[in-house]
């Protein structure tokens, strides 16, 4: 192989779990070349649009307790159970460390307790989370991780708008030798002496790989648009094995659903459950029915379903129906701009109904039964609390409807690793010189708790970029020897 530039590591994905290999392979001593496929401006993956919440605990054994119920049946390596669980423990003492943010001292009000997100599981009093910043969602977390970078410049070498092709692997040595990338509209082949990571995020942008392991045929991303899954195509090139591939996780507010058109402007009342808990408010499929209770909380989109949190068998189409009272109510709060262009309006239900293209008659009969469930004081639908029902006026005020999608924050499948952030072969082994780090190839498998992905982009991008820097240098061994 001819190569373009030579380094000792390449990371590709310059989000939280990234910037943290990066960083941590320049301190022990790497070259290091972090790829993003995102423009200047763009990058940081899901780490930049976070709410900035790090899960943390004090006591081990009560933590894997609660993690390996939140995986429920399903199985997660207990090696790399213990290893998470072990560096959460150590999540204070790693932020004072390495991002001098201290929160035993004035940053004390950063830490909250009552953090678990499942309250019946054991254990799970030990967990807390640590806000990095009060106001949530504002990427201070992703500015001190992309400072850390910055200030390893010499070491660190940074290509956006760049997009990995394949990983080149070496047959005969076994080894992840380097990258084939495409930079400045050139296909560079650059070595990498000691390792590649793979931290490239989820696949939630791409639809495709959407259709193929969620069986969705879309999903809006509530994060970044470059999470198009570039990871596990180039891991499947070298054989990797991949698991947790129907794991994701969506937002919180109204069954995982946000608003389907393309538009910049924030609708509030889509961000304030309190806001849809009340009122002449519904949400029914393309049948013109309703699916699910509108009221009932979300858990980053599992709902409450016979006894477990699930996440629901979404629909292709959604929308949120309200009457002419709803409708000024939601405009005397200012959550509906003068005429947004998002909103349907009729002055029947037959009118509606044909607007957005369900049965009239299901549409008639919904709002019926969902009139009849708020007189009576029972739900027999969905199990919605009536005290949160109102009837719908019937009146010549008209109808409204707002169409709905199904949101996605991340996913979490991709090729597997282990402990030590190798990526595993089909045959279970290690492939050489190829780590992971973050959402891609995550360890969560079922449920997901508030403030494990950043927790886990930074234990994960550690482990990874110091492992990488320091894998056994065969590459060079054998160009010597050439010589």
């Amino acid at each position: 192989m001819k190569w373009d530039a030579q380094y000792d590591v390449i990371v590709l994905g310059f989000g939280g779990a990234g910037a943290t290999a990066a960083r941590f392979a320049a301190d022990k001593g790497a070259h290091v070349l972090l790829v993003d496929a995102a423009p200047a401006g763009a990058e940081g993956g899901n780490t930049r649009y976070a709410k900035q919440q790090i899960a943390t605990g004090q006591n081990q054994t009560e933590l894997m307790t609660y993690f390996s119920q939140l995986a429920g049946s399903y199985s997660i390596p207990v090696k790399m159970l213990q290893k998470y669980v072990s560096k959460l423990v150590t999540m204070p003492e790693y932020l004072k460390r390495y991002l001098d943010i201290d929160i035993t001292g004035s940053d004390q009000d950063r830490v909250h307790g009552d953090f678990a997100d499942y309250p019946e599981f054991d254990g799970h009093e030990i967990l807390t989370g640590i806000s990095i910043q009060q106001q949530p969602q504002d990427s201070t977390l992703w500015q001190l991780l992309r400072a850390k970078v910055l200030e390893r410049s010499q070491q660190i070498d940074i290509w956006l708008n760049s997009r990995a092709q394949k990983l080149v692997y070496n047959p005969a040595t076994k080894l992840v030798e380097g990258v084939a990338i495409v930079h400045q509209n050139q296909l560079e082949h650059v070595s990498a002496r000691h390792g590649v990571v793979l931290a490239t995020g989820g696949f939630q942008a791409n639809p495709q790989m959407v259709q193929d392991f969620l069986h969705l045929s879309a999903l809006k991303p509530l994060g970044t648009q470059f999470d198009r899954g570039d990871g596990i195509r180039l891991a499947e090139g070298v054989g990797a094995r991949l698991w947790h591939m129907s794991t994701y996780e969506a937002g919180n507010v109204l069954g995982g659903l946000t608003i389907a058109a393309n538009t910049d402007q924030q609708l509030a009342i889509l961000t304030d459950t309190a806001l849809l808990n009340h009122g002449a408010t519904c949400v029914v499929a393309e049948d013109g029915t309703r699916f699910f209770d509108e009221a009932q909380p979300t858990r980053h989109g599992y709902l409450y379903q016979h006894g477990n949190w699930v996440m629901p068998q979404r629909v292709n189409r959604a929308y949120l129906i309200f009457d002419r009272p709803q409708y000024d109510a939601f405009k005397q709060q200012g959550h509906l701009s003068s005429d947004p262009s998002y909103l349907i309006r009729a002055e029947t239900l037959p009118e509606l109904a044909e607007k957005i293209q369900v049965s009239a008659a299901n549409l008639k009969q919904t709002v019926q039964d969902f009139n009849h469930f708020a007189e009576t004081g029972r739900d027999y639908t969905t199990g919605r609390d009536t005290q949160t029902m109102w009837a719908f006026d019937v009146g010549p005020g008209g109808f409204f409807a707002i169409q709905l999608t199904n949101d996605i924050v991340t996913t979490q499948g991709g090729p597997q690793r282990n402990e030590h952030c190798q990526v595993i072969n089909v045959n279970n082994q290690p492939i050489g010189h190829l780590f992971s780090a973050g959402t891609l190839g995550s360890m969560i498998v079922n449920r997901y708790q508030t403030g494990t992905n950043l927790a886990e982009c930074l234990i994960s991008g550690k482990i990874a970029g110091e492992n990488a820097a320091t894998a056994s240098d065969l590459v060079a061994a054998s160009e010597n020897k050439a010589q």
